[in-house]
């Protein structure tokens, strides 16, 4: 057997900052360790204090100071980590063969061979100069890091009716101690919902916190160091909280929220998910009073119409596998016959158009179980159904940094499969582009049977699924069974 690849994942957390960099690169790990990584930690002392699930997960961890003197070879070098820099990231060269960076604020240069950053609506031009040219650049909700739980607990969101349950959380520490304040407003509300709380055991407030809680009485509930977020997300009509990555944890979930920010970096995030319509951005916590957090409560409340639309939007900016995708782009390149990679992103709305002039082209739904053309605004339903149906993932297929065509996931719970639908671009077909889009899928997901129903006139996508690995199974399917090893 051959050794395992080795990731290191070079992060931290503090009372000051929080756990989300942890939190972000735990989900990297468990999508890593599932394909078969081998993964080793590089953190101080605290963060698993912030962070207890660190400690109790069963990863190497390794203090900074004693790495950094006697480093140790890996495939993979992830770096997330304010205080680190392009000057670290140079050094690393000498032991890492390949160097991930996930940063959110574009302040700092970086050597590295991708850069993450998952902010919405960032854009290539906030990292010119800042990153070598031949960088690959992850941008945007896509590439999430959000605990896999995410994705299973889309299928168990509650449906949007009365608000009964608020979940409120301002990340691990909060030390704005924003949750104080929001109970106030939550109180001044009067809406009659229960609350949920979420907050670390570092949190500096948290003994206040504990006190205003429980005089709150029984339909308030504080829970410290929650391992599965998502379970309790799930469970939620309305919440409220910061901008950071529980921002885009509530978008997995279609939970329409209320963002107060509590640090700058903050700000561009929740001006882009209140643009798309996944949130409401109520402004800085030091701008805000409880009057006014309240009564942006009380309206988001009764607006049950405005919660279904917030939710449907925000469902389809994040789905949950954006881990997973940073996963098969840390994996050896496909390239096509022009040697651009190939690649997978996920599908958003902004897409819409270039899907239609796709499916525009001559011949391009000859085959389809609908050969009409649909208009505009159906399309536009269409796609915004899909993009927020937890059963459905939906991907652009990227040919070098250009959208190419898509390929679509529908899971199919009675067979437990999912079936594949896939589009190229008419001006971008003959490079094997269609091909390496099949075989990216099944590094996506590769635990999942796939099934591809097939016109029998269709031959160029018989022999293309073919290849790919795809049997016949008849009936006009074609199935390929998931890897003993998956």
């Amino acid at each position: 057997m051959p050794e395992p690849r080795r990731a290191i994942l070079h992060t931290d957390a503090s009372v000051a900052i929080g756990g989300g960099h942890v939190r972000r690169c735990l989900a990297l790990a468990d999508a890593l360790l599932e394909a078969g990584w081998a993964i080793s930690f590089v953190c101080g002392a605290a963060a698993a204090k912030i962070v207890p699930v660190l400690g109790i997960r069963g990863f190497t961890l390794m203090e900074p100071e004693a790495f950094n003197k006697a480093p140790q070879p890996c495939d993979l070098l992830v770096v997330d980590d304010y205080r680190l820099d392009a000057a670290f990231e140079r050094t690393a060269r000498a032991w890492a063969k390949r160097i991930l960076v996930i940063d959110d604020l574009a302040n700092r240069p970086h050597d590295c061979d991708v850069l993450l950053d998952q902010a919405p609506g960032r854009e290539p031009g906030a990292y010119a100069g800042l990153v070598p040219k031949e960088s690959e650049l992850l941008l945007g909700p896509s590439y999430a890091l959000l605990d896999g739980r995410f994705r299973a607990a889309r299928r168990q969101r509650r449906s949007i009716g009365n608000v009964e349950r608020i979940f409120v959380n301002f990340g691990t520490t909060d030390t704005a101690n924003a949750t104080s304040v929001v109970l106030d407003a939550i109180g001044a509300a009067q809406l009659g919902a229960a609350v949920d709380i979420a907050i670390g055991s570092a949190a500096p407030h948290l003994a206040a916190l504990r006190a205003e809680v429980a005089a709150l009485g029984p339909a308030a509930l504080l829970h410290v160091d929650v391992d599965d977020m998502a379970a309790l997300m799930r469970g939620a009509d309305l919440a409220i909280g910061a901008g950071g990555v529980g921002a885009l944890e509530r978008c997995a979930l279609g939970l329409p929220s209320a963002i107060l920010t509590v640090a700058a970096n903050q700000h561009d995030n929740a001006r882009a998910l209140a643009a798309a319509g996944a949130a409401v951005y109520c402004g800085d916590l030091d701008g805000q009073t409880v009057s006014e957090i309240a009564a942006t409560l009380k309206r988001l409340a009764a607006d049950q119409a405005g919660r279904a639309a917030m939710s449907q939007a925000a469902a389809g900016l994040v789905d949950g596998l954006g881990a997973s995708r940073v996963r098969v782009r840390c994996d050896v390149a496909l390239r096509a016959k022009d040697g651009r990679t190939i690649s997978l992103r996920q599908a958003i709305f902004a897409d819409s158009a270039a899907m239609l002039a796709w499916q525009s082209a001559p011949g391009a739904r000859a085959h389809a179980r609908n050969p009409a053309l649909p208009k505009a605004q159906e399309h536009q339903r269409w796609l915004k159904a899909k993009l927020a149906d937890p059963d459905c993932i939906f991907n652009i297929v990227l040919h070098g940094d250009e959208p190419a065509g898509i390929l679509r996931f529908d899971r199919l719970p009675a067979r437990d499969a999912s079936e594949v639908s896939i589009l190229i671009a008419a001006e971008r077909q003959g490079l094997g582009i269609g091909g390496i889009a099949l075989a990216l899928g099944k590094r996506l997901l590769p635990k999942e049977r796939f099934i591809a129903v097939i016109h029998a006139g269709n031959r160029a996508s018989i022999r293309m699924f073919e290849a790919a690995g795809y049997r016949a199974a008849g009936a006009g399917e074609w199935i390929l069974e998931p890897a003993a090893s998956a």
